[in-house]
């Protein structure tokens, strides 16, 4: 092979390689890049398109919800708040057979419908009414009729009306220990002062010098609490021990008890209800705390007798 041949052959060769070569990149890259770079590129676009048309379907149907006054969600009763209180009540021979029936508001939202001949409560099927104190409440299938029955409540009471019209009302007996209320300091002529919950009022004070103060928040008078104030002329530690003694004798089922230098307290549960009794020298005055509730009281009174007995000075 002569020179001229080989560099010839080497010519060829070279030509082909630079021939192959741009045949590579036309098929392997656009514009400068790997076509997988393209695929990648293109992948991203596709989920970020997609899931942009996701979100904005999702925005518009919620602003189409919120815009829509008369479409209704069908929220379970824990979301309905207006009812979500820890509260009962009762009543009394709606249908004239001497029957109490109880409806029990619960601070999920829930309600639950008893009798004093059914006691087992029963949980109700609670939806949203027309207003946000209004609600419609049914039986749950196989407990009771297919009726709607239409519940209105307020702080005092709960009214309930079936499809006849005919209303019946069922009044507080057991106060929500989560209602929020005021306090007001009530000062005695007597020397000694005393904070109650708002609705509290000044009683009678009567001729022994006892000083009552009135449970406003409960009408049932069988449920109602009993705070009084007595108070006497002596006032000694002699005297005080006396009262404790006489005081422990007399008590039934006494939980706590504690004597100090110028006052003592007592408490206990009887026949009646919850005790909690407080006396105290002052003064040269003794002057006796008496507070009684009903042990349907007693998740609200845990709440509020704490600063009661405090105040009491």
């Amino acid at each position: 092979m002569t020179n001229q041949d080989y560099d010839n052959l080497r010519q060829s060769v070279e030509n082909w390689q630079d021939k192959k070569k741009s045949y590579d990149f036309t098929r392997n890259y656009v514009f400068g890049m790997r076509r997988t770079t393209y695929l990648i590129i293109f992948g991203i676009l596709f989920i970020y398109v997609f899931s942009k048309k996701d979100t904005t379907s999702e925005n518009t149907t919620g602003e189409k919800r919120k815009n829509n006054p008369t479409e209704k969600s069908n929220s379970n009763s824990s979301e309905i708040g207006n009812i979500a209180t820890n509260s009962k009540y009762q009543s009394h021979n709606y249908y004239n057979n001497n029957v109490t029936e109880y409806l029990e508001t619960k601070a999920d939202g829930s309600v639950f419908y008893s009798t004093s001949t059914r006691p087992n409560p029963i949980k109700m099927l609670v939806t949203s009414g027309d207003n946000p104190n209004e609600f419609v409440l049914t039986f749950p299938s196989g407990a009771g009729d297919n009726q709607k029955y239409k519940m209105t409540k307020s702080d005092e009471n709960i009214i309930i009306t079936p499809p006849n019209g005919k209303k019946q009302i069922y009044t507080l007996i057991k106060a929500s220990a989560n209602t929020n209320h005021g306090w007001k300091t009530f000062k005695h002529k007597y020397g000694f002062s005393i904070e109650l919950p708002d609705y509290f009022s000044e009683g009678i004070l009567t001729n022994d010098a006892t000083q009552s103060y009135t449970d406003e928040l409960i009408e049932d008078a069988m449920n109602k609490s009993n705070i009084t104030v007595e108070t006497i002329g002596e006032g000694s530690q002699t005297s005080l021990a006396a009262t404790y003694q006489s005081t422990l004798t007399s008590s039934e089922n006494v939980v706590y008890k504690v004597l100090q230098n110028n006052w003592f307290v007592i408490t206990g549960q009887d026949v009646n209800g919850i005790y909690y009794l407080k006396t105290m020298i002052k003064n040269g005055q003794t002057h006796y705390l008496s507070v009684r509730y009903p042990v349907s009281q007693k998740e609200r009174f845990d709440k509020i007798l704490p600063r009661i007995a405090n105040s009491f000075q």
